[in-house]
């Protein structure tokens, strides 16, 4: 079981909006390493740098890592954690995973486990989208965020 105890979304359109997320919670799903080439692409055909050219903590196998669902910003989420910033926050910086399951995933970014033995299983995430607004966000993903989905009528 992993448990998100902090996440970190960045929604961008026009002008990017940022939000910064804070939780605690479970998550039963399970996720297998993968492997050298899940794509069918070889990874030294793959991307693995981010906008500045600064590589990635993992080597990519997604070829639609980066795609017109989470393009509109520069910031990469997994090239912006340093070791400095993750020791005072208390993650293991070398525990870094891709966020991505599949290629072409709407959200880009990374997780990284706490290094402490009490906080064991919960995980630290960094991730951006591309959404108009925080509002078309929470609409986009009422389930995700534990939200009752509207009635017909618009009332929740």
């Amino acid at each position: 079981m992993r448990r998100t105890l902090f996440g970190s979304f960045a929604f961008t359109s026009t002008l990017p909006l940022v939000l910064a997320v804070s939780a605690c919670g479970s998550n039963d799903v399970t996720r297998s390493e993968s492997s050298a080439s899940m794509s069918g692409t070889p990874t030294d055909k793959i991307r693995q740098t981010d906008d500045s050219g600064s590589p990635l903590p993992f080597a990519n196998q997604f070829p639609a890592r980066w795609n017109e669902s989470n393009d509109g910003t520069s910031y990469e989420p997994c090239t912006a954690m340093d070791s400095d910033t993750a020791d005072e926050i208390g993650i293991d910086f070398s525990s870094v995973k891709d966020a991505a399951t599949v290629s072409g995933q709407t959200l880009r970014g990374c997780e990284w486990d706490y290094a402490d033995s009490d906080t064991s299983g919960w995980f630290a995430s960094q991730a951006v989208a591309d959404f108009s607004s925080l509002e078309s966000y929470r609409r986009n993903n009422l389930r995700l965020l534990g939200e009752k989905t509207p009635n017909y009528q618009g009332a929740m």
